[in-house]
């Protein structure tokens, strides 16, 4: 038994270094694979990554672009606005007057008659009524009024400024943008017109 034990032992010697070193491969084999394999997820985590940093540049182009488009088209709107404004006629100014002004509430028992006379780029006339209907409204008519009770001068850009809620009538008045003329305690009736 000690002669086998003997020849066992030199056999395990010498096939032990033989063994060993396929187990040595097979590490290093697998040592490589799992560096290749810690590689391809690297490489395959930067190549999405990539598509990915693309996708949400391009998104943010476009909607910059829509904007420059809204703005652009803002601009041109104050132009057509001031094309309005060289077309100003007396049927313009009047109706934008009356828009204002029309059945403002004053008192049942106010009894007053202004004539305004609007001059500048145009002339033309007006008159404000109050309780012409007898209802307690303020009226307004395109034309001339005989034996108006006050009298109103002013020019087309103060009628405009006022008609746009720019000017109050109080502040056009204070400032002599708009000459007023005849029976004054009777304009007080008025004095809605200047809220």
């Amino acid at each position: 038994m000690a002669q086998n034990d003997k020849k066992i032992e030199k056999v395990v010697k010498a096939e032990a270094p033989k063994a060993a070193a396929p187990a040595a491969e097979k590490k290093a084999e697998v040592k490589a694979e799992v560096k290749a394999e810690a590689k391809k997820p690297a490489a395959k985590k930067a190549a999405a990554k990539k598509p990915a940093a693309k996708k949400p540049a391009a998104a943010k182009k476009a909607p910059a672009k829509k904007p420059a488009a809204k703005k652009t088209a803002a601009k041109k709107a104050p132009a057509k606005k001031s094309e309005k404004k060289a077309e100003l006629t007396y049927e313009v100014l009047f109706s934008a007057f009356e828009k204002k002004f029309k059945g403002t509430a004053v008192d049942k028992n106010a009894d007053v008659s202004v004539e305004v006379f609007v001059y500048g780029a145009f002339e033309g006339k007006f008159y404000l009524k109050a309780n012409e209907d007898k209802k307690g409204v303020l009226a307004i008519k395109p034309y001339d009024y005989q034996n108006a009770d006050v009298a109103v001068r002013a020019s087309t850009e103060t009628v405009e400024k006022i008609s746009a809620g720019k000017l109050s009538i109080v502040d056009a008045i204070s400032s002599g943008a708009v000459e007023v003329s005849g029976d004054l305690t009777k304009a007080f009736q008025l004095k809605n017109l200047a809220k």
